[in-house]
Order: C-alpha cells, then structure tokens, then sequence
C-alpha cells in the first residue's frame, strides 16, 4: 500500500512541484487548492485526486481532510503551502477524530 499525502497550494508553484516530487516516489497525492483547472490538470498527470480547499476558511480545510480520507486514506504526510510559509511533516491525527473513522487507532 502506498503512502498518501495531502497537499494545500498544490496547483501550481511550489506546491505543485513537491506533489510531482512525492508521486515520483509512489507516493498518492491529494491536491487541495482553490485553482481547479491547474489542480484536476495536476492531478490527471501525476495520478492524484484534486481536493477543492481555501485554506483561509477552517470548514474548507476539514472538508478537504475529510475528503482526502475518503477517497485515498489517511495522509501519512501533509505539506502545508499558503503565500509566504510552508512545511512537511508527518500526519499524527489525534485518536477519536471524527472524520478519521472508528477503525484507526
């Protein structure tokens, strides 16, 4: 099984290329970003799943991370692009989040 990443700002710019980077290394991409045509384009070539988010609205971005859920799993990693600041960590939910579901531990 592949590991799964979640990305925001992933259309285009840095964003996009740390995707291609990490689908270049198996990794399963979920690009969230408001720039839906660069994003489904993005997506269709490396294989991903474009997830819409506006990381400047909380209700986006858990909808995003719900989706990312749904339709790829549980991010391992999540790599956080907005204007100005970024970053890649590795995804350690809390235990009892709602949207992870009541079989992860």
């Amino acid at each position: 099984m592949s590991k799964i990443a979640l990305i925001t700002g992933a259309s285009t710019g840095i964003g996009a290329a740390v995707s291609s980077a990490l689908e270049a290394d198996a990794i399963r991409v979920a690009i969230c970003d408001v720039n839906q045509v660069a994003g489904e384009a993005l997506a269709q070539r490396i294989g991903g799943a474009f997830i819409h988010c506006d990381v400047t609205s909380l209700a986006s971005v858990e909808s995003a991370v719900k989706t990312c859920v749904d339709q790829l799993g549980v991010p391992d990693f999540v790599h956080l692009k907005r204007e100005g600041w970024c970053t890649l960590t590795p995804c350690i939910p809390p235990l009892n989040t709602p949207w992870l579901g009541s079989d992860v531990q």
